[in-house]
């Protein structure tokens, strides 16, 4: 028993408090309990409020029962906050530290891991539930993104020491993470990389998982930039008002009484604008790859603003003086237009001719086979699986298309009825060839 009185962790907010195993216990109880009931709860067919009610009731007593056993078992003398933060009036303490685990002396995990870790979980769950809208198959969309993190991880280090100027002391400094120094471009640029390379061995569409991701990118962005307000890092020039900005135990150090533009929050709602439009605009999508190409050039024009706007303490920079994210906001922006216009046109040209073909009768008709497979952006020689995806992913956008005539809901059924008849038509061709080669064959 007395060990399960002793600290497992211990919280570094408002002076520190112990969490003895105990109390880990009963709040992972409590969360199992809460949702085994909700499961229960729904299946019986008990109201959503009175589901939501019960299982919020049996979290907030486990976590009161935590806490109180924590206060009661507490051994950490109370300690002053070294570290505080103000936000427009509004002063926090703000350790850097979130909690400390029993292990060893004592091992520190940070606020910043935490909050990406968060801003990654929840992308990664509302692209888990929107992968059908998109026609990915959420087994292999998981493979894509476990690749994808490792190499963001990776290249939002190797980006950070590219660039940052300060020179390796030794091997184990390119792995020291733990200790800050990693960059969102880089992020970007490997979960992009690596995830498109796993799209091709997983044969995933790799426009329409680039859309999905477009989604959530901003997601885990406008929450993982509070990572830095805790830090007290990626702030600006100062804003020469007495109220308007932030400063910091830290950001005092250098700028006085003097409040600066608070970077880090600019960014943060300028991303969730981002997923705003683009989860607008994921309702009627009109070719694989849109919300991806929107996404490069929505971030590319706030980051490059902001850009100008940051610290020189905080801008990476090449020799002459320019900030790299401005020259790749540059770059991104120009591959997002170029990209843009060239998915565009050739969805517009094969459009054109799809709305003009007729599935009839079958047979070896090349043309009738491109025009099928250009209206579901399929290969011919794709098996089943993947063929069923693309039809999936091209009707999508049109199921969930908002109509309010009945002129427009007739335009849409159309274009759905035209999914359809390609469809069939390639399933019916593609089973006519293979009784043709096996007759040949015998």
């Amino acid at each position: 028993m007395d060990f399960l009185l002793k600290p497992a962790l211990t919280i570094r907010l408002f002076g520190g408090l112990d969490v003895c195993w105990l109390a880990l216990i009963l709040l992972a109880a409590a969360a199992v309990g809460a949702g085994v009931w909700w499961r229960m709860g729904a299946k019986k067919g008990v109201s959503r409020r009175v589901n939501l009610a019960v299982t919020a009731a049996i979290g907030l007593v486990g976590l009161a029962a935590s806490c109180t056993l924590s206060a009661l078992t507490d051994v950490t003398p109370a300690e002053t906050p070294s570290a505080y933060i103000t936000l427009f009036g509004i002063t926090v303490p703000a350790p850097r530290v979130a909690f400390t685990l029993a292990i060893g002396d004592g091992y520190d995990v940070y606020w910043y891991g935490i909050l990406i870790a968060l801003g990654f979980l929840l992308a990664l769950g509302y692209g888990y539930r929107r992968a059908d809208d998109f026609g990915i198959d959420k087994d292999r969309m998981m493979d894509v993104v476990l690749v994808g993190m490792i190499g963001s991880i990776v290249c939002a280090r190797a980006y950070y020491l590219l660039f940052d100027g300060e020179p390796l002391t030794s091997v184990a400094q390119i792995f020291a993470i733990h200790d800050g120094g990693i960059a969102i471009y880089g992020a970007v640029i490997g979960a992009l990389l690596f995830g498109g390379l796993t799209c091709l061995l997983r044969k995933v569409n790799l426009l329409d998982m680039y859309d999905l991701a477009a989604l959530g990118f901003p997601i885990g962005q406008a929450i993982g930039r509070w990572g830095n307000f805790v830090n007290q890092e990626v702030y600006g020039k100062p804003t020469g008002s007495s109220w308007f900005g932030m400063t910091g135990s830290s950001i005092a150090l250098k700028y006085g009484e003097a409040l600066v533009h608070p970077l880090f929050l600019y960014e943060s709602v300028w991303c969730l604008l981002i997923f705003l439009i683009l989860r607008r605009m994921s309702k009627n999508r009109r070719f694989s790859g849109q919300l991806f190409c929107c996404y490069l050039m929505l971030y590319a024009v706030g980051r490059f603003f902001l850009e100008a706007q940051r610290d020189s303490e905080y801008i990476l920079r090449v020799g002459i003086g320019i900030s790299i994210s401005q020259l790749v906001s540059v770059a991104a922006l120009l591959v997002g237009l170029a990209l843009y216009w060239i998915l565009r046109r050739k969805t517009r040209a094969t459009a054109e001719v799809g709305y003009e073909a007729q599935f009839g009768e079958l047979g070896p008709d090349p043309d009738r086979v491109a025009v099928a497979c250009g209206l579901l952006n399929c290969e011919w020689d794709a098996d089943d699986e993947e063929l069923a995806a693309a039809y999936a992913a091209a009707k999508a956008p049109f199921e969930a298309m908002e109509t309010e005539t009945d002129e427009q809901r007739a335009k849409v059924q159309d274009k759905l009825d035209e999914l359809a008849a390609a469809y069939d038509f390639l399933m019916e061709a593609r089973a006519e060839e293979t009784a043709r080669d096996e007759e040949e064959s015998q």
